[in-house]
């Protein structure tokens, strides 16, 4: 510090410190603060400068926060010390700077220290093209620090977060990010926080992509040991839905993950993806070291769905009971190399519901012709309307007694 200029009024044990100027390293300092005594020492103060530079008063910041930046920062708060221990509270707020080399806009908390645990509270701050709130706690009272954290992320870019910590990683997914999230941990060191890291939350991420990932293609793809279900996507359905079966990667509009987090790994509890002309529901986990395994069912939509049974008559087997055709998937692996790779023993039990529905469709055929067996027959003009109903289970049996008896 330099160029203190200050008044002070001391009233008994008060002393009022106002107009009080200084600068510290390049910036320009206004301060005012009162003590309110000295045993225990207990004062406040207001403060504000147009910027603040932390590496100008912390020189072992590293060197990516050397360039660490306050602007029109204002702070103000309460100090006591005793018996060597610190308690204050106070808030602030900044206009704008840059922290962690993430630019920001409208920062403002409110910030204490009691007992060697420190809390921030109402954390507010726009950056990463989107907002975050986030509640804190960071305890140094143990050997070992501990802390807790409750965020709420809203339009977070993805890729700008990519760009500021892992810029040269493999980018996994880009979209906008929205999430609730509670975790607590220990250590100092990420190797040491992993294993402890405990949490929950729920994740959105709107109009974005698995990058480097086509689901759609890779499950239809790896259909095999099924006659007539190999290269069921024919160079006219590729032209006609290039997105879902030519792209590189799997857009959709948007992406929801229930997940907790425990034993160094996210486990997902219920993910949903919902494309242009399917959806993917299933559940799984992802370790910090980037490994995946996920069971999950593609389902594609009503169109979708009759263009491919119209090039594989086959495929039917596979449909629901709305008509659409489904796919058990799984992803394992380690990220980025990984591909969607069918369950063929599922597909199997779901080739042979297909077939027994199919041959139930036969039977109803066989001895009902092509009327719906399971419609109530229609009375005739003046007859009473019958009250029950016959099931489909019902008119077999009934067809299969009277074939049996001819």
């Amino acid at each position: 510090m330099k160029n203190i200029n200050a008044n002070i009024r001391v009233t008994g044990e008060r002393v009022d410190i106002t107009q009080t100027n200084l600068r510290l390293g390049e910036s320009h300092i206004l301060l005012a603060a009162t003590v309110e005594r000295f045993s225990p020492l207990t004062l406040s103060y207001k403060l504000s400068t147009a910027e603040i530079w932390p590496a100008d008063y912390r020189a072992s910041l590293p060197e990516e926060r050397k360039a660490d930046v306050l602007r029109n920062l204002n702070s103000e708060g309460n100090i006591v010390v005793k018996d060597g221990a610190v308690t204050y509270h106070g808030k602030m707020s900044s206009a704008d700077g840059t922290l962690q080399k993430i630019a920001y806009k409208n920062l403002e908390a409110s910030i204490s220290l009691v007992n060697k645990v420190a809390n921030i509270r109402n954390l507010r701050v726009n950056m990463l093209k989107g907002a975050l709130q986030a509640d804190g706690e960071y305890a140094f009272n143990d050997p070992v620090p501990r802390f807790a954290l409750n965020t709420k992320m809203q339009g977070i870019d993805i890729g700008e977060v990519y760009e500021r910590f892992g810029p040269k990683s493999e980018r996994d997914v880009r979209g906008r990010l929205n999430a609730n999230m509670k975790v607590t941990g220990s250590g100092q060191e990420w190797d040491e926080m992993k294993p402890t890291l405990r949490g929950e939350g729920d994740a959105e991420v709107l109009q974005g992509a698995l990058l480097n990932f086509n689901v759609a293609e890779g499950a239809l793809s790896g259909i095999s040991g099924v006659p007539g279900l190999t290269n069921i996507i024919s160079p006219r359905l590729r032209k006609k839905y290039p997105q879902t079966f030519e792209a590189k990667d799997t857009e959709f509009k948007e992406m929801k993950a229930l997940f907790n987090v425990a034993d160094s790994r996210v486990n997902v509890t219920d993910l949903r993806i919902a494309a242009a002309d399917y959806g993917v529901q299933g559940k799984g986990w992802a370790n910090f070291d980037r490994k995946v395994d996920f069971r999950s069912m593609l389902t594609f939509s009503q169109r979708l769905s009759a263009d491919l049974g119209e090039s594989a008559r086959e495929i039917k087997l596979l449909f629901n009971n709305q008509n659409q055709l489904e796919i058990p998937f799984s992803v394992t692996g380690k990220l980025p190399n990984v591909k969607a790779k069918p369950d063929s023993k599922y597909l199997g039990k779901m080739v042979q519901r297909g077939m027994t529905r199919r041959g139930l469709e036969e039977l109803q055929r066989q001895f009902f012709g092509s009327r719906d067996p399971a419609a109530p027959d229609e009375p005739t003009p003046g007859e009473p309307k019958k009250k029950k109903k016959s099931t489909t289970e019902d008119l077999i049996r009934k067809g299969l007694e009277g074939f049996f008896r001819r």
